[in-house]
């Protein structure tokens, strides 16, 4: 298993409330934070002491040892692995709609319908990312999964299947 994976089940385990996260990632977010905890030169004390006055209380532990191994430097992977298990806990699906022009909300319902019926999920968690470049149609990918129906695609798709001579 891999140090951010490890750190993340870690964190899933404290079952930490969803104030003392978002805290988390405001902090995560702070480069002058992350650049002294990941600092080497810095003393151990010195870090200790900034999070315990900056981390919330039920995670503090938590970070004075992910710094103590040198392993602050992993907080974006780790959010993210454990962003996913939770996701997977409660059955939720992240979907990442790629298109042209936002989704009605007709659309986006028959979306989430079909992935929560093909996964047996209980929701999803929804990403629209607008890309003019597909030039029509849709990228839908659910967690690890992608299916490209965008006009872009099927354009180089046809023009391969011309240049090697097949016939339609």
């Amino acid at each position: 298993m891999r140090a951010p994976e490890t750190y993340a089940r870690l964190l899933l385990e404290l079952a930490p409330s969803g104030e003392t996260m978002a805290r988390v990632r405001e902090l995560a977010g702070d480069p002058a934070l992350r650049e002294a905890l990941e600092d080497p030169t810095y003393d151990r004390r010195d870090k200790t002491a900034v999070v315990g006055r900056l981390f919330p209380v039920e995670v503090r532990q938590f970070f004075r040892v992910l710094c103590d191994h040198g392993d602050y430097g992993l907080l974006p992977e780790l959010l993210a692995e454990y962003d996913a298990l939770v996701r997977q806990r409660e059955g939720v699906a992240r979907v990442t709609f790629t298109c042209c022009h936002e989704p009605t909300p007709e659309q986006r319902k028959r979306v989430e319908d079909l992935v929560c019926r093909k996964y047996g999920k209980t929701g999803v968690e929804w990403h629209t990312v607008l890309d003019p470049a597909i030039l029509g149609g849709f990228i839908l990918t659910v967690d690890d999964w992608v299916l490209d129906k965008s006009l872009r695609t099927m354009a180089e798709d046809l023009r391969r299947h011309v240049i090697r001579g097949n016939t339609l």
